[in-house]
């Protein structure tokens, strides 16, 4: 996986279908720390059929569905992961709605909480996975190490327990064998699905990055925590929290996110840059609006003119981007209705032409006095004319005796023959 990624197959959380990398928008690094795994086809709404791929927030969480069209058509409204069926809230039980956003659980209606074998109705925890039959009568298994189906006598009876209080990975008889020292070993003694346990792998797949790096890359604790207790994995460079630069201790770290508690609860990410920021980059209203699900602006991108209704980059023909409070509403709307976006001008530049114009029409600046004068010709062939100048050399435009810089008259000229196109 580390010699070669774009060949690794990552399984999609919400379709339940392995593809490659590239059926994947991000990198692998990046789909392993997310919970939910979202392949490029999900990211269409199997209703109004849009494509959200450039906007994932605009998707209901853990469905297929955008967000006006999962409001419109599924109030209150939840997939059951078994029969992928969208049920009412009334067809799960209270304490599985409670439990959906919690790791590794499924979320089953009560028609699927019946064994499709023995007909009796069990627990969820009964379950494996999505699977219509519960473990009693499932004869046989998926070793999650070598991945073959094996009948349930290839495991061991605490796997099968294990499996179904715990949800750990279920490990085969021949998978209990160390491939390096080939020594019997428990469960816990290995890392995920490897096959060397943890006293023989040399190498360790980091939780929060998704690198392999050797052992020395780890602290002893980690290494013997991950051995003990099943916990994730964290490096000594991701130790170092990415929000306030300081190194922290495993244990103040969510999951395998980089940013620490401390910093998680005062961050927010801004909607028009996309970046994660301390909450005193944000206005106190802000935070109101993460907590009603609505679209935020930091206070560098509100200075740039963006707005929590409008994100969109409008481009001044001075050269500079910046958000709708830059420009004039009209002039928007205007370059919207004509598709001429590329004319449009921002009001300090705006601003800038005005003054240009009117240092150029004062009585005393100079102007072009040649044969059908022009203020946007370029060449002067009249000996006469004051823009003509007197040593080799010299440029003169209108209006440069009056605080007009060529700057500001190759503005002024850009501008006019754009407004002719």
């Amino acid at each position: 996986m580390s010699c070669k990624p774009e060949l690794a197959n990552v399984e999609c959380s919400l379709c339940h279908v392995v593809k490659t990398i590239r059926g994947f928008k991000d990198n692998l690094g990046t789909i392993l720390r997310k919970n939910v795994k979202r392949c490029i086809a999900c990211h269409t709404c199997q209703i109004c059929h849009n494509n959200f791929l450039d906007n994932p927030r605009g998707l209901s969480p853990n469905t297929t569905y955008c967000q006006s069209c999962y409001a419109q058509h599924c109030p209150k409204r939840e997939q059951c992961e078994v029969c992928t069926q969208l049920l009412p809230r009334q067809a799960f039980c209270q304490s599985q709605l409670d439990k959906k956003d919690c790791r590794n659980k499924t979320l089953r209606c009560e028609a699927c909480m019946y064994c499709s074998k023995c007909k009796e109705r069990k627990r969820p925890e009964s379950f494996q996975g999505n699977s219509s039959e519960c473990l009693c009568c499932h004869t046989q298994h998926i070793c999650d190490v070598c991945g073959e189906t094996k009948d349930r006598a290839a495991f061991n009876k605490s796997q099968i327990h294990n499996a179904k209080n715990q949800h750990v990975n279920l490990r085969c008889d021949a998978c209990m064998n160390c491939s390096k020292c080939k020594k019997r070993k428990r469960p816990e003694s290995f890392q995920g699905h490897s096959s060397e346990c943890v006293s023989c792998h040399t190498q360790h797949i980091c939780d929060v990055c998704g690198e392999t790096k050797d052992r020395a890359a780890f602290s002893e604790s980690q290494i013997h925590n991950a051995k003990n207790q099943n916990v994730n994995l964290r490096c000594d460079a991701c130790m170092t929290c990415s929000q306030c630069k300081q190194r922290k201790r495993p244990q103040n770290f969510n999951g395998n996110i980089h940013v620490c508690v401390q910093c998680e609860a005062l961050a927010m990410i801004c909607d028009s840059c996309d970046k994660q920021k301390g909450i005193q980059e944000f206005e106190p209203i802000m935070k109101r609006r993460v907590q009603e699900g609505k679209r935020i602006v930091c206070k560098e991108c509100a200075a740039c003119g963006f707005t929590t209704q409008d994100q969109t980059r409008y481009r001044c023909i001075g050269g500079h981007e910046g958000g709708k409070t830059l420009f004039s509403i009209n002039d928007i709307k205007d370059a919207k209705q004509r598709g001429t976006k590329q004319h449009l001008i921002c009001m300090k530049c705006k601003e800038k032409l005005q003054l240009t114009e009117k240092n150029m029409k004062s009585r005393k600046a100079w102007k072009c006095k040649c044969p059908n004068q022009t203020d946007t010709r370029l060449e002067h062939t009249n000996e006469k004319c004051p823009l003509k100048g007197t040593r080799p050399g010299e440029k003169r435009w209108p209006g440069c005796n009056n605080n007009v810089t060529e700057e500001d008259y190759m503005f002024w000229l850009k501008v006019c023959r754009t407004r002719k196109e």
